[in-house]
Formats: structure tokens, sequence, C-alpha cells
């Protein structure tokens, strides 16, 4: 009861990983952040599923003595390896389509002290010409 408590905590949190990198590509302003929003969450959400497959077929190989767990096991672990590599590999390879195709970064720096002299600047002039009238 407890070793399924725990797969389900651990897919459930796989989940809502994979379910934020669907959330980034929506919301997120450009290529570059769309991007590492999907793959960054993805992989771990992916990560995590799999983890739990792990857990799931240990559990049971323990339980039973199967060797068809292990297989599982092995086959869980050439998968991991195989996304972790191709997951990167893509994503940089479409981050340098995107560079190379003139796209760039929208700036999200925002100088909140520039803005406030510049309120400070129209509240001033605004005083000024109040005094004058």
């Amino acid at each position: 009861m407890l070793e399924a408590l725990l797969i389900l905590i651990i897919i459930c949190t796989g989940l809502i990983s994979n379910s934020f990198g669907t959330f980034s590509l929506y919301r997120f302003p450009d290529v570059y952040t769309r991007l590492h929003g999907a793959t960054k969450c993805t992989t771990f959400g992916t990560i995590f599923v799999s983890f739990s497959a792990f857990l799931y077929a240990l559990f049971r190989f323990i339980e039973t003595g199967e060797w068809r767990f292990v297989v599982l096991i092995i086959h869980g672990f050439v998968a991991v390896f195989a996304l972790l590599i191709t997951n990167a590999t893509a994503s940089h390879a479409i981050a340098r389509a995107a560079w190379r195709s003139g796209t760039r970064p929208e700036p999200c720096v925002i100088d909140a002290l520039e803005e406030n002299e510049r309120d400070n600047a129209l509240k001033s002039k605004a005083a000024a010409k109040e005094a004058l009238i």
C-alpha cells in the first residue's frame, strides 16, 4: 500500500511538471523562453514518470522474482538516457535555427528607477503648469 502511494505521488509530480511544460508553450513570449520551459519541464516530468515505472518494476521484482521486471528497469534507463541526450540536442538545434533565422530574444529588463524618475519629472512639470495657472 505504501509503495503504491509513493508511486502515485511520483507519477503526479511528473504529470504536473509535464503540464507546466505545456503551459510554458502558451505563456512565454518568445521562442527561447518557450523552448527553455518546455524542455526543462518535460525532461524532469518524464524522468519522474520513468522513475515511478522503475519503482513499480523493482517492487514487483522483489515481490515475485520475475526477471521481466528487471528488463523493464533496463529499458527504462535506456529510454531516460536517450531522452536526456535527444532533448538537449533538439532544443539546441531549435535555438540555433531561431538565432540564425534572425529571431532575437525580447528584452525583458525593467528599469524601475528610470520609470520612477520619469514619473517624478512628469509630476513636477504638471505641478509647475498648475502653479502658472
